[in-house]
């Protein structure tokens, strides 16, 4: 591993984010718009703040108007995600970064490492250390929610404020006793699993990855889905399948970049999983969507 800290357990994770409150500097907001920012751009479905540990990254988004947005991240500043944002990041150096992510019933912290080569960039880093715990009283989701939404304030003082309140949020959420862990065939392990497939849309997402996110074992994965009438396989691809549903009606992008964003390098594989969970080809949804939208 790159990071000689890398934190592993509850206790190292307390510890970073205790050091992120008192460094982390917030330098905006990003805000809900369309898929246009760039062939690499990822969907955020939930809110989340991006710290950047060392190194510098670069973050564009597109407004809801179309202009593109270029934030510049360099150590110990963060940047706060609203949902609906179609992010692309791009590592300019080697980079660690802290990404947290709030959801309704359960929080996600991710420590992502990226190390470029000589004289290249990457566009996605490596989520070398995932963290997933329930969010008990949903506190900390309902402090996300609040705060990190397009009608809230865009004073730096009030970012500033928000990202604290939620880091402070965060470390009492993992100061609280450990309970024992969920069934894996509850429906708090099937969410989690879901959310974790929607947020690797564009990823390989395989099944022994989603089990290390969620922490389970990938036979439970299996079983999970079975208990709700799929298979994990299903579930990635109707996933997938879902959202190149939603850029084919709401993009001008071309059938193949959707496909590439969806997490298909193979066209014929795209076309065939599409048509088997939409009953139809991707170039007549398009055309049946616009048809609707002008009758």
């Amino acid at each position: 591993m790159y990071y000689r800290n890398m934190p592993t357990t509850r206790v190292s994770m307390t510890g970073l984010v205790r050091q992120a409150i008192g460094s982390v500097h917030v330098v905006g907001r990003t805000t809900p718009g369309s898929a246009s920012s760039g062939p690499h751009a990822v969907f955020a479905p939930v809110p989340a703040l991006l710290i950047s540990l060392s190194g510098e990254r670069r973050h564009r988004y597109a407004s809801a108007d179309g202009q593109i947005h270029s934030v510049r991240l360099m150590t110990g500043e963060a940047l706060l995600v609203t949902p609906g944002t179609w992010l692309e990041t791009t590592y300019i150096s080697p980079n660690d970064a802290l990404s947290l992510r709030s959801y309704e019933q359960h929080v996600r912290i991710v420590f992502i490492e990226a190390r470029p080569g000589p004289g290249q960039t990457l566009h996605r880093g490596h989520p070398a250390r995932v963290l997933e715990f329930r969010d008990d009283g949903g506190r900390l989701s309902s402090v996300m929610g609040a705060t990190i939404t397009p009608a809230a304030p865009d004073t730096q003082a009030y970012l500033q404020a928000c990202a604290t309140v939620a880091l402070s949020e965060l470390i009492q959420a993992l100061e609280r006793p450990l309970r024992h862990r969920p069934s894996a065939d509850s429906d708090a392990t099937w969410h989690m699993l879901v959310n974790w497939v929607e947020e690797t849309v564009g990823a390989e997402a395989r099944r022994e990855e989603a089990a290390t996110a969620i922490r389970v074992h990938p036979n439970h994965v299996s079983r999970v889905c079975r208990n709700h009438g799929t298979t994990y396989s299903r579930l990635v691809h109707s996933t997938r399948v879902g959202y190149a549903q939603e850029l084919l009606g709401s993009t001008p992008l071309t059938v193949s970049e959707i496909a590439y964003r969806c997490g298909y390098s193979d066209p014929p594989n795209f076309h065939h999983q599409f048509r088997r969970h939409a009953g139809c080809t991707p170039a007549e949804y398009r055309a049946a969507r616009r048809a609707r939208s002008t009758s």
